[in-house]
């Protein structure tokens, strides 16, 4: 089961990189998917490593909670 979990991820991101190229060459733009520009990255980056510290904080003690159950 496990190897035809991976083969599927694997095909999928192929499949997923084809239509990213594709959307590249049909839109002649380097970044067809930016959602911000390029010099206005450090809101997003600080808000990232935020949500990630509060979701690590939060699944550790929900962990924590489950093993106290055991």
């Amino acid at each position: 089961m496990g190897v035809l979990l991976a083969s599927g991820l694997i095909v999928g991101e192929s499949l997923f990189g084809v239509l990213t190229a594709g959307v590249i060459v049909a839109t002649r733009d380097d970044a067809p998917f930016a959602m911000i520009p390029a010099g206005t990255a450090w809101p997003a980056m600080a808000a990232g490593i935020v949500g990630f510290a509060a979701l690590t904080f939060g699944l550790y003690r929900w962990t924590q909670g489950r093993a106290a159950k055991v």
